[in-house]
């Protein structure tokens, strides 16, 4: 089964159909205009942002804390005493917490990469359909300024037999008509030409251009039956991907807010020293968080987003079916 080139539009990183087709600009260039353009920054950088946070989450709400209490007592009678106490304290994640927010790190991670993809994946398509209105434009140009050079080559050869007498003036009157609708046509092709070569390269600065005319476009036939080309147009559906990512990061979110009716510990390790240092003493400290009410609304929020990202989730599986089984029977 053959199918048009309409299908780069999904597979953005096929752009390069090889010395057969120089219809498309090489692979290496259009991934580099891609990764140079501000909506790829933008995602580089949330990807960035999304790792940090992976991070921070992956080590946990909990931080070591010292504190440190110097005193003066006075007995009456016995003067006055130097006293001090130092603890150190850290809470302590429940191991079952700490692997739900490995799991959520990951997904944020997970999340951002595919975003990104979809992002470049928008502007692979952005990018492909302007240079094809570029191509298709430079193309008629092309094509016209050939009707243009047959309408002179008629006319001079038309204006030699008028000059010997073979011909009538009415009939290169007639030519000249025709060659200046040609010159008419060809100059509002070339403009139009410049016009969407201006706006590719407004929309992708960096992409260098090709100088003087190109081959006339071919388009590659590509090769492969419907099982094949499915799972390809679904490998590369990212924006289902993020939802999907998402909607499982939303329930875990909420399983972990779950995990939290059961608080985790504060363990102080302390010294202290009393009366001038006569007394001296080590503490042992155990805390537990009480907010029952906080936990319930934050629970009752998890929940609400997690059934929304199942909805979206749901969403998103069949609009992009949809638009798959729309894109095959177009084949």
């Amino acid at each position: 089964m053959k199918w048009p080139w309409w299908c780069l539009f999904c597979l953005p990183f096929t752009l390069h159909a090889g010395s057969e087709a120089p219809f498309l600009p090489p692979e290496d260039v259009v991934r580099q205009a891609l990764a140079e353009a501000p909506e790829s920054r933008f995602g580089t950088a949330r990807q960035a942002v999304a790792q940090a946070r992976a991070r921070l989450t992956r080590m946990g709400p909990h931080t070591a804390e010292l504190s440190l209490v110097p005193q003066e007592r006075r007995i009456d009678g016995e003067g006055r005493y130097r006293e001090w106490e130092a603890s150190l304290s850290h809470g302590v994640r429940w191991p079952g917490k700490a692997k739900l927010d490995r799991a959520l790190a990951a997904d944020e991670i997970a999340q951002a990469d595919a975003e990104l993809a979809d992002q470049r994946h928008r502007l692979a398509q952005e990018l492909l359909a302007d240079w094809s209105a570029w191509r298709r434009a430079q193309v008629a140009a092309q094509l016209l300024a050939a009707q243009r050079s047959d309408w002179e080559r008629e006319r001079a050869a038309l204006a030699r037999r008028v000059a010997l007498g073979d011909a009538a003036e009415r009939e290169l009157l007639q030519v000249d008509a025709g060659l200046a609708e040609a010159r008419a046509a060809e100059a509002e092709a070339v403009a139009a030409e410049n016009l969407s070569r201006e706006a590719l390269q407004r929309a992708f600065p960096t992409l260098p251009l090709p100088s003087g005319a190109l081959p006339p476009p071919a388009a590659p036939a590509w090769q492969g039956d419907d099982a094949d080309w499915l799972a390809a147009l679904r490998r590369h559906d990212h924006a289902r991907e993020a939802t999907l990512i998402a909607s499982r990061a939303a329930t875990l979110a909420a399983r972990r807010v779950r995990a939290d009716r059961l608080p985790d510990p504060t363990i102080g390790l302390g010294t202290l020293s009393e009366r001038g240092g006569r007394e001296r003493a080590v503490t042992l400290t155990v805390s537990l968080p009480l907010g029952w009410r906080q936990q319930s609304a934050r629970r009752a929020e998890a929940e609400a987003h997690a059934l929304q990202g199942e909805a979206e989730a749901a969403l998103a599986e069949r609009e992009g079916e949809r638009r798959i089984r729309q894109m095959l029977e177009r084949a």
